[in-house]
């Protein structure tokens, strides 16, 4: 394994890490739109609009 491998490597473990981060506040809206939708509405309105939640539903 060269040196360039590993560096693509940990380039695509961080790439990857980054958009689990990412996809946390979707996730977030998501689990909170099965707990009750007062919730839901906090939660979306720090994320993205609920409108766009829910037109993408």
């Amino acid at each position: 394994v060269s040196a360039q491998e590993i560096q693509a490597r940990s380039r695509a473990g961080k790439l990857l890490h980054h958009r689990l981060k990412t996809k946390t506040a979707v996730v977030c809206v998501i689990c909170v739109v099965c707990e009750a939708s007062r919730l839901t509405w906090i939660c979306s309105d720090t994320i993205r609009p609920p409108a766009a939640i829910l037109s993408g539903r």
